[in-house]
């Protein structure tokens, strides 16, 4: 008998984000994108920890936000029992309003902090819990030095979380493969652009007298992996070819001055943020630092037909990409000779770039994506009337 239940009214989607929907970083950009795919399964409510600041990256006229202030983000920056007192603050929120709210399904968007809040208002209001997983976070505490005991224990919340909701999403090949060694209930549904949006620009005839490289943020005070890319630019645009210029684009809270880097500042419109990835001539991008967490800064760029030059470190969690032909990866200390001899070489940045454009639109495209976050609503039992037709690439097997 088929369990799927029947599609008589839109399903109530309430999406749980700690972070500011509002936001201009990668966590919230990945929410920003998936709403729309997500308006397409049902009524989305959208709980975060956000001021009600009118913005041109989510249209409230059709998602329903519940804004729970962004004065609870400072946790990041307090002492240990403060800390703890904002998480238990942020789960006493979520428990009122999962309580007030009628949800058929709670789609978790790298939320962790108030997961135990989602589980056991779930055994009364009796929703499904989809969580989607953006990075494998003991792995990133581990790089970043935290206590091994600390780790341990994060590897055990992560496995709780994962056995304990009915759907996992993994936004990355090495997410899922760390992930599914706790639940067979998990999907790959890869960090994607919307490459109608993100396109190439019909450039006039290009000057082989100056290029613009982009460094894309934001870099924010305090910040490890954004200082480190800002140290790198420090310490290597001397060694750039004179007639590079380096654009810093988005909110930078400690610039490096030279006279050959520019600065946008913070680019609150869309259009804005693709017209500037669209005047570069590459994209540079140097992590020191393994994670999932650059990949838009590659993807965005690569939907714009925009060569990328990044560090090894920069590309853990992206596939079917291949050094030479639709990116270029080098090591720290041979990226900046190697971005000299390729950026006046007009031919193999165009090729680069197109390869670059080609390679998004089969893998990393909303198009691409959304018939697996489709289908995992099938999966737990709520009907979907839009389902897109596109074929859905396979997982990539170790």
């Amino acid at each position: 008998m088929d369990n799927t239940r029947k599609n008589t009214h839109k399903t109530n989607i309430t999406v749980i984000m700690f972070e500011d929907l509002f936001a201009a970083m990668g966590t919230s950009v990945r929410l920003q994108r998936m709403l729309d795919p997500l308006m397409k399964a049902g009524q989305v409510t959208v709980i975060s920890s956000s001021d009600n600041i009118p913005t041109t990256l989510v249209d409230t006229k059709k998602v329903k936000t519940v804004n729970l202030g962004t004065w609870l983000l400072r946790y990041k920056t307090l002492p240990i029992i403060p800390k703890l007192t904002i998480i238990v603050i942020w789960n006493l929120l979520l428990t009122f309003h999962l309580l007030r709210i009628k949800s058929d399904v709670i789609f978790c968007s790298h939320e962790w902090l108030g997961y135990f809040a989602i589980y056991l208002v779930s055994f009364i209001k009796k929703y499904k819990i989809i969580i989607e997983i953006h990075s494998i976070i003991s792995q990133d505490m581990e790089h970043r030095g935290h206590h091994p005991v600390l780790v341990n224990l994060e590897r055990k919340l992560e496995q709780f979380f994962c056995t304990h909701s009915n759907y996992v999403i993994a936004l990355s090949q090495n997410t899922y493969d760390f992930y599914r060694n706790f639940t067979d209930k998990i999907e790959l549904t890869h960090v994607f652009v919307d490459s109608d949006i993100f396109v190439p620009a019909n450039k006039p005839q290009e000057s082989e007298q100056s290029k613009v490289i982009g460094l894309i943020g934001p870099f924010v005070a305090g910040e490890k992996r954004g200082k480190y890319c800002l140290d790198f630019l420090a310490t290597h645009i001397d060694s750039m070819d004179s007639r590079v210029t380096v654009s810093v684009i988005g909110r930078c809270d400690e610039p490096v001055t030279h006279k050959r880097i520019v600065y946008t500042g913070f680019l609150d419109s869309l259009s804005d943020y693709v017209a500037a990835l669209q005047k570069l001539d590459a994209v540079l991008v140097p992590e020191g630092i393994s994670t999932t967490g650059p990949l838009n800064k590659i993807l965005e760029p690569m939907s714009c037909a925009i060569p990328v030059f990044a560090t090894p470190e920069a590309i853990v969690g992206l596939y079917w990409i291949e050094s030479g032909r639709n990116i270029f990866v080098f090591s720290e200390s041979d990226l900046t000779e190697q971005l000299n001899k390729g950026i006046f070489n007009s031919k193999l940045m165009q090729s680069a770039g197109e390869q670059a454009r080609m390679l998004v639109e089969q893998h990393y495209s909303k198009k691409a994506n959304e018939t697996k976050l489709f289908q995992i609503f099938k999966d737990i039992g709520f009907s979907i009337n839009t389902v897109a037709d596109s074929p859905v690439p396979d997982v990539v097997e170790e």
